[in-house]
């Protein structure tokens, strides 16, 4: 149950927008789970989840659509399930989402779609909610089975990394282009000691618009912008070397 390395955002004016988890090659055996955000980590109100990932490796027949989201109650794993989304096998969540797409262990299989949450769930009412990725297909006990994944985009939506300060800043120089840029940044850093964990978009009116958490860290990263209306934002850097803010335009 190792924590996917994140730090948090830094902005006091605050409008819940989006998270979206990235990362490559997660490779998870089955019922477990890699801890993404804990107590306090999270505000706003999840409404749906999006997903897209490819399988790249299974072993006993782990399916594409076996990638889980699952919400607890608390830190602890075995802690009362609120929401599962994905999996085979059945978690006790209060709620569980299956995805219609990806039943299949062929490799190369996507998992690709969107689905709401029947009872929206409300983290700033309740701070302990922690949120997992995992493999939900048990398929022994203990399991034996695993699953690889590339390319996961995951995208919790109604939900931002919740806010700490407004005046911490590094002075790690990045090299963000193209800017202004239409669809794609690249963030670069040639401090090769340096990883990029997380990504804040910010507006010109101070609000969140999206966080993008990196599960596999570098210190190189590409940000997909197309979403975003034209206008001037600002990127909150987070790194294990602390926060950088840079200004970038989108066309």
């Amino acid at each position: 149950m190792k924590k996917i390395t994140l730090l948090f955002l830094l902005f006091s004016t605050f409008l819940f927008g989006q998270i979206n988890i990235l990362t490559t090659d997660f490779t998870v055996g089955g019922a477990s789970f890699s801890l993404v955000f804990t107590d306090n980590e999270v505000v706003g109100t999840l409404t749906s989840i999006d997903i897209d990932a490819t399988l790249a490796a299974s072993t006993a027949d782990t399916y594409a659509n076996d990638l889980m989201i699952f919400i607890t109650a608390t830190s602890d794993i075995n802690s009362s399930g609120i929401l599962q989304a994905g999996g085979f096998s059945n978690f006790g969540a209060a709620e569980k989402i299956e995805w219609t797409t990806g039943g299949s262990a062929v490799i190369g299989t996507q998992v690709l779609e969107s689905q709401n949450l029947a009872t929206p769930l409300d983290f700033s009412a309740n701070p302990t909610y922690n949120i997992w990725l995992g493999n939900g297909y048990v398929n022994a006990n203990p399991p034996t089975n695993s699953g690889t994944w590339n390319d996961i985009d995951i995208a919790l939506n109604g939900v931002s990394q919740a806010p700490l300060s407004t005046d911490i800043e590094t002075e790690n120089t990045y090299s963000i282009y193209p800017n202004p840029a239409k669809n794609f940044v690249s963030i670069s850093n040639t401090d090769t000691s340096l990883e990029i964990t997380s990504l804040g978009i910010i507006d010109i009116n101070g609000r969140a618009i999206k966080t993008v958490v990196f599960g596999n860290t570098s210190n190189n990263s590409q940000v997909n912008i197309s979403d975003l209306s034209s206008g001037i934002y600002t990127f909150v850097i987070s790194s294990n070397k602390g926060i950088s803010v840079k200004k970038f335009v989108k066309q």
